[in-house]
């Protein structure tokens, strides 16, 4: 059994992925990039490990003896399900890993924005704190999240932890759901303008689709407040920044 991990690096460098040798040969990259590096790896592969490498006909075609991609990751938009259908591959992802710390991330995002803690860091460390004649600097108004509307398109696992988060922090959740099929009855379920027009944080939690592709663009900035948040911890083509910086 010839085992191809293609993004070994992308599982961590202090995790150890030895395991896998106990089913077979394996050859392991620390990344693999191009779709031309794709096809050169994988070409002998039984069973190819990826993350976000392209995995789809013209990468996947002369891999005759593929039976498995296993994807070090929730998502799998990078994997032609349709292709790998059509030639019997199977596609296995790994659901729930990382649900706590994308909802860290997502809180961390929402403090270091709302604090200014860049622009306050960067004061204290350039000497201008020490040298100023007053005790205190507020030139750019920081606030608290505590009585603020946090938004949240899918209430999925992640967005259903960020929710919970969000209460503790004193801030009024509601939510969207893409699909229209979400159960949650936690939160308040309300259409996409209300949640845009009324949410100063808008956290995005959806996976990729064509019904999530450029969901927030232009257009839909223009609804939100002029002091609104926008975090994206989803995957990058959820949001239309193109449209944004024309």
């Amino acid at each position: 059994m010839k085992i191809v991990a293609l993004e070994r690096n992308s599982a961590g460098t202090d995790i150890s992925m030895e395991c896998f040798k106990d089913f077979g040969e394996v050859t392991y990259y620390p990344n693999t990039v191009t779709k031309e590096e794709v096809k050169e790896r994988i070409k002998d592969a039984d069973i190819v490990i990826a993350n976000k490498s392209p995995l789809n006909e013209e990468t996947l075609k002369d891999a005759k003896n593929l039976k498995l991609i296993c994807e070090l990751a929730t998502g799998y938009d990078n994997c032609d399900l349709a292709y790998c259908k059509s030639r019997g591959i199977k596609v296995a992802n790994v659901v729930d890993y990382s649900t706590g710390m994308v909802a860290q991330h997502t809180m961390t995002l929402a403090l270091v924005l709302s604090q200014k803690l860049p622009h306050y860091d960067n004061y204290v460390k350039s000497g201008a704190y020490s040298a100023q004649d007053r005790f205190s600097n507020f030139d750019i108004p920081f606030y608290e999240l505590e009585g603020k509307t946090w938004g949240i398109i899918g209430m999925g696992n992640i967005g259903k932890r960020v929710a919970k988060l969000a209460t503790a922090f004193g801030c009024k959740v509601i939510f969207h759901s893409v699909t229209g099929k979400s159960t949650c009855t936690d939160y308040p379920q309300v259409d996409k303008a209300t949640l845009l027009s009324e949410s100063d944080f808008v956290s995005l939690h959806c996976p990729l689709s064509d019904l999530t592709r450029d969901f927030s663009d232009r257009e839909a900035l223009q609804k939100m407040k002029k002091t609104a948040i926008l975090i994206n911890v989803a995957r990058g083509r959820v949001v239309n920044n193109t449209d944004l910086y024309e």
